[in-house]
């Protein structure tokens, strides 16, 4: 063996070794406002962001109750379909009187606003010190 080829033990530990380098923290997602309601309109279940009104409220509930039945009898096909039944009313609520859109602007101009208050004048660090 020469001296540039590694024994089977060092090359377990350098592998061991990169492994442990590759752990490091990563950085968390930007969670802007059109990140936010980018992220609701991809999600493929709509059910915990919709505009439901009670009626609609009811069916769903409804029809995930019947969901959860057709699992436990091992019904796959009728399952699917109440599942496809209800993300129907609760994809279709969440355009409701522009709701998500109705989101977004309020969002929007309330940010504004609250820029408008203060928030946005020159911070003082960059200002020139007066001598006393």
């Amino acid at each position: 063996m020469t001296e540039e080829e590694l024994s089977p033990e060092e090359e377990q530990q350098l592998a061991q070794w990169l492994n442990q380098q590759g752990s490091y923290p990563k950085p968390d997602e930007k969670a802007g406002m059109f990140h936010f309601f980018n992220k609701i309109l991809s999600t493929p279940d709509t059910i915990r962001v919709s505009n439901l009104t009670v009626e609609e409220l009811d069916a769903v509930r409804n029809l995930k109750r019947a969901e959860i039945y057709c699992d436990l009898h091992k019904y796959d096909k009728v399952k699917e379909y109440f599942r496809l039944r209800s993300e129907i009313i609760t994809s279709s609520a969440l355009s409701r009187i522009g709701f998500l859109i109705q989101a977004a602007i309020t969002t929007k101009k309330e940010t504004k606003a609250r820029l408008k208050t203060g928030e946005d004048k020159k911070s003082k660090w960059m200002e020139k010190k007066e001598q006393v």
